[in-house]
């Protein structure tokens, strides 16, 4: 049964949420591509994407590693228990109930692997956006010959990333279950 507590790290002060990464940067990420690939790219679309909407990622990456890596403590019936009020129990049934229920939970819904999974993803999707960012003057269309291409290749293994991540997410509860 659902608690009633949610996790409000996508929604709290940190100002990520997967319906960012989700609706927002991998949309914006998608159309672009689909510029590319249709040779419908601008100077002028060129750098609204990359000054306006690619740098998002860099803004909040470390906001959702943040979130990532507390998740499992955040997410966890254990927190319920030892934060609810359970006056009938006593302190020492109170932490073997929570240990219990967090590996039970653990088990259930595949935390940790959607988590290391999320992670990984995160790291590799950095470095792909810091190749890509490195390299950005070489991709201006008009540039040299075949840059596009390889532009188009190299965002299309970023946005397979990003995909991994928004994945992950959407598989990790989103209120604490008990």
């Amino acid at each position: 049964s659902v608690a009633g507590i949610k996790w409000n790290g996508w929604s709290g002060s940190s100002g990520i949420r997967n319906d960012w990464l989700k609706w927002d940067f991998a949309l914006n990420l998608s159309n672009f591509i689909q510029e590319l690939e249709q040779g419908k790219t601008t100077e002028e679309s060129f750098d609204s994407f990359f000054t306006h909407k690619f740098v998002s990622w860099a803004k909040k990456k470390n906001d959702l590693r943040k979130l990532l890596t507390t998740a499992e403590d955040e997410l966890s019936p254990r927190k319920f228990i030892v934060n609810g009020s359970l006056p009938l129990i006593s302190d020492n049934a109170v932490k073997w109930l929570a240990l219990f229920a967090h590996q039970m939970w653990l088990v259930r819904y595949d935390v940790r692997t959607n988590i290391e999974t999320a992670l990984h993803a995160v790291d590799t999707a950095a470095a792909s956006y810091n190749d890509i960012n490195n390299n950005v003057q070489n991709y201006l269309p008009g540039h040299a010959v075949g840059a596009s291409g390889s532009l188009l290749a190299t965002l299309k293994k970023f946005r397979e990333y990003i995909g991994e991540i928004s994945k992950c997410i959407s598989s990790l509860p989103h209120n604490i279950r008990i």
